[in-house]
């Protein structure tokens, strides 16, 4: 009884954050980078437009930063002010597969929620000035699948935004469905 209990309770909070919730598998087809070179593509991306996501609700000013660690693997840090306060989220990726594509998957651990296991893929990045990323998470029999839109800086540069709109209508998202963070 307490297990469905707490996946109502998630499942409420899950559709509340307007995240694209549904029934089924996270999708497999969605594109990718096929070099995901990361030497290029660490350092700070600011989140300057995502899809609604509860425990993002009052954060402002997100920022992504990607790491590598001794071992291989990837460390994300994500920072954000909330309530007044800088809140960091930590988690670490690891490449799917080959080693040099643009999939990663991430463990991240959530405030509220514990150690949550998602795909990150990486559907098309400059390294230098965007990256659009898709994200989906398994929850039971359902799936909630968010999308991100990184930038290096927070001024965009007009010649990407085609290359952006690309990239989000392969991610199955309306480009309405992201709002700016700042």
């Amino acid at each position: 009884m307490s297990r469905t209990l707490f996946a109502l309770c998630v499942l409420a909070l899950v559709a509340h954050s307007q995240a694209a919730l549904s029934f089924g598998k996270c999708p497999t087809d969605i594109p990718a980078v096929k070099y995901l070179m990361s030497s290029r593509f660490f350092g700070s991306w600011k989140q300057y437009e995502t899809t609604s996501q509860l425990w993002r609700s009052e954060g402002k000013c997100p920022t992504l930063s990607y790491s590598q660690e001794d071992y291989g693997r990837i460390h994300l840090q994500n920072t954000m002010t909330m309530f007044g306060k800088t809140v960091i989220q930590d988690g670490y990726a690891a490449h799917v597969g080959d080693n040099i594509s643009g999939r990663l998957n991430v463990i991240y651990d959530v405030p509220m929620f514990g150690y949550v296991n998602a795909s990150h893929i990486v559907v098309d990045t400059d390294f230098g000035s965007f990256a659009v990323v898709y994200s989906c998470a398994p929850i039971g029999a359902m799936k909630a699948e968010f999308g991100y839109i990184l930038r290096r800086n927070m001024n965009p540069w007009f010649n990407v935004e085609e290359k952006i709109d690309a990239a989000v209508a392969k991610t199955g998202f309306s480009r309405d469905a992201f709002k700016k963070n700042c």
